[in-house]
């Protein structure tokens, strides 16, 4: 592969952020490419280690810093499902147009994860050839309290762009001491996020159970079985509803599975299970 990744920016929409791009790329030429989009509070240069395991395979990679997160503009934490999806569309036809059309993956983690099962379900004429999805972002335990939903609610009509905490810990991400502090020291990290963006995914996640019905590529679906963070059940019950689905879990693994000391065999999956599916 390069040695480093190329950083572009998406034309913004009008009105719209300058979203930021990073492009990783094989030796020769791509076989497929995979759009890959990052979870809360984190930033796509977090992903060099995936990519970099994706390109060895062949594929080249391209991630987006989510509109206020990472090198984007925005409000810091005010992502969205509609613009972001537009955003994956021309970020799809660009690969599209790269590699002389060699087929396009969507990866997603977490909240990424979220936003590409929907894109699925969204998009059926979409130019994808599957979809993977890590630790999404398909339920959250902040659903079930009603309190804090209310406040939520209120407060993402009245001041949607009120910044607030986003409660992610670092310690219920990885396992590892020595990841949880190089996240908590990476500058482009941070852990606000807009009422409006928390109005915004909770109407996302009431989603899911309609749109899985909707998903007709293959979809793989990776979680740890210690997800502190996004509850495997509900990715069990997403794969119950999509023929087109696999759920894959990994004993012990906490929610950024990538970062997990088992990262390296779960891409070696990934590409396995990628694979598998260009050939279908």
């Amino acid at each position: 592969m390069t040695d480093s990744p190329t950083a572009a920016f998406l034309t913004p929409e009008s009105g719209g952020p300058r979203l930021a791009t990073l492009r990783w790329t094989p030796l020769g030429q791509p076989r497929a490419s995979v759009v890959l989009l990052h979870g809360l509070g984190e930033h796509a240069a977090r992903y060099d280690g995936t990519a970099r395991l994706l390109t060895a395979a062949g594929f080249a990679v391209l991630a987006v810093d989510h509109e206020g997160f990472g090198r984007s503009g925005g409000r810091r934490g005010d992502v969205r499902y509609a613009p972001t999806a537009r955003a994956v569309d021309r970020l799809v036809a660009q690969e599209r147009e790269r590699t002389g059309g060699a087929p396009v993956v969507l990866y997603g983690h977490s909240l990424g994860g979220l936003y590409a099962f929907l894109y699925a379900a969204d998009r059926p004429d979409a130019d994808l050839a599957a979809v993977v999805v890590t630790g999404p972002a398909f339920d959250s335990e902040l659903r079930r309290q009603r309190l804090k939903v209310a406040v939520v609610r209120s407060l993402g009509r009245v001041r949607p762009t009120l910044s607030l905490a986003n409660g992610l810990r670092f310690d219920r991400v990885n396992r590892d001491p020595a990841v949880v502090a190089e996240r908590a020291g990476d500058p482009l990290v941070h852990g606000r996020a807009t009422a409006r963006f928390a109005l915004d995914v909770l109407a996302q996640m009431d989603r899911v159970p309609a749109a899985a019905g909707r998903v007709a590529v293959p979809l793989l679906v990776v979680h740890g079985d210690a997800d502190p963070v996004n509850p495997l059940a509900a990715s069990r019950a997403v794969v119950d509803l999509v023929p087109s689905a696999t759920l894959r879990t990994w004993p012990g693994g906490y929610h950024g599975l990538e970062e997990e000391r088992e990262g390296p065999d779960v891409l070696a999956e990934v590409v396995a299970w990628i694979d598998h599916a260009l050939q279908r």
